[in-house]
């Protein structure tokens, strides 16, 4: 066992190199342990809120590091930039590291746990990402692609605030929708009104939101008795998992979309699609 400053390198190295293997074929051991001991250098300091990124030439051409809060879409939107900036060629190495910080940002502990675990209290889940591209790029290209990945992770972080909301939105329109045994569209309308209220003080022009009923009858057979929405442009129809539904059962699927606006430009559909499944409810015209 390695502790440094408190921290375990030893428990460091093994969950950041976990994946390494299958990613990076071509590195032996002794170039991962060098990886994972300038990773743990760069991201040994990451005050509440900030996004280290650091891009730098190496024999393979170049390599990314990031260090931020794990939220979704970190993968897809970083291969997306890349790829908008000409880069293709991409191993992309992702540990989730369960990390306690002190008040400076400092590590003081690297849990040995997986990132579905309980988080301990004062501990946060951080994505510790290292990608490599084999195209070359001179150094004001590089410098300008560290800007561009920042630009974009400062967008997804603000995505990811907005998920929350959206979690809220869809749980309130099936628990609304369901209180009732019978609802009538007056009310169908209040309640997407209320989805509305739920998601402020984000723009609320990009939400969109169907409510819908899917039965079985006593013969097995699967339909949709209604469904009301509002502002939705998704398309497709509303479903349940094959076996879900047991005769003379009802269920409410609410569906929820939000294009975010990103402070700088960047663009990214914060939620595509979430489906809570309640008791059913019946409408009275």
């Amino acid at each position: 066992m390695t502790i440094v400053g408190g921290v375990d390198h030893d428990i460091f190295t093994r969950r950041y190199l976990a994946q390494a293997g299958p990613i990076l074929p071509e590195s032996n051991a002794e170039e991962l342990t060098g990886l994972a001991e300038s990773a743990l250098s760069f991201g040994s300091v990451r005050r509440p809120g900030e996004i280290l990124v650091r891009v730098q030439a190496c024999p393979s051409g170049a390599a990314l590091d990031i260090v931020t809060a794990d939220v979704a879409y970190l993968v897809d939107s970083v291969r997306a930039e890349l790829a908008r900036a000409g880069y293709s060629s991409l191993q992309v190495l992702h540990p989730q590291l369960v990390v306690t910080r002190d008040p400076d940002g400092r590590i003081a502990r690297i849990h040995d746990l997986d990132d579905t675990a309980d988080v301990p209290a004062g501990a946060l889940v951080e994505s510790w990402m290292h990608v490599r591209f084999s195209e070359p790029a001179d150094a004001a290209a590089l410098d300008a692609l560290a800007v561009d990945i920042r630009r974009v992770l400062t967008d997804v972080q603000h995505a990811g605030d907005d998920l929350a909301s959206m979690l809220a939105a869809i749980a309130a329109l099936a628990d609304l929708t369901a209180q009732s045994r019978s609802v009538t569209t007056a009310d169908l309308n209040d309640i997407l009104a209320a989805g509305v209220v739920m998601v402020s003080p984000y723009p609320t022009d990009t939400l969109g939101e169907r409510i819908a009923s899917i039965s079985m009858d006593s013969g097995g057979v699967v339909k949709t008795d209604w469904i009301a929405s509002r502002n939705w442009t998704a398309g497709g129809q509303p479903t349940v998992p094959a076996g879900y539904l047991q005769p003379n059962e009802s269920v409410i699927v609410a569906h929820v979309t939000y294009r975010h606006r990103a402070l700088f430009g960047f663009a990214l559909l914060a939620l595509m699609l979430l489906v809570d499944a309640r008791r059913g409810a019946r409408v009275v015209r």
